[in-house]
């Protein structure tokens, strides 16, 4: 989003406000015209070095970066709204939240003994395989 409206803010072309008494100009832009002819008020900095101020698109550019913005930012308000809706705990009591955590610990808990004991197995079996090949080897 903020990406998408600093697009906007950097690439869109500098016209003056009606009835503004005093046109404003950004630093590296020459001052605007009172006229409503966007051609003539470009932005004349071609130095990339300063993301501030950049060269304006063209309208029709312009326009079809808007709209793939807009298709951008409807697509992840859509993505972000599928990942609220299927949030864990949604449409479920605190009662219920609270009972799923404690079943969801116990079954860590048990799986993490069943790991540790896998792991000590894997130990004995790892020195007899050792025990195996240090008496071959003195053979």
């Amino acid at each position: 989003m903020f990406a998408s409206i600093r697009y906007i803010n950097t690439h869109h072309a500098a016209s003056s406000i009606p009835e503004q008494q005093f046109p404003i100009h950004f630093p590296g832009q020459t001052p605007l015209n009172t006229n409503t002819n966007t051609e003539t008020n470009t932005n004349t900095n071609t130095s990339d070095d300063n993301d501030e101020i950049a060269r304006p698109d063209t309208p029709t550019t312009f326009l079809s970066a808007l709209h793939e913005l807009a298709r951008d930012l409807v697509t992840k308000e859509q993505q972000i709204e599928f990942l609220i809706n299927n949030l864990p705990g949604r449409g479920r009591t605190v009662e219920e939240q609270e009972r799923r955590t404690r079943d969801l610990d116990a079954e860590l808990r048990t799986l993490e003994t069943e790991v540790e004991r896998a792991e000590k197995e894997r130990r004995g079996m790892l020195e007899r395989v050792e025990g195996v090949i240090m008496g071959v080897r003195r053979w």
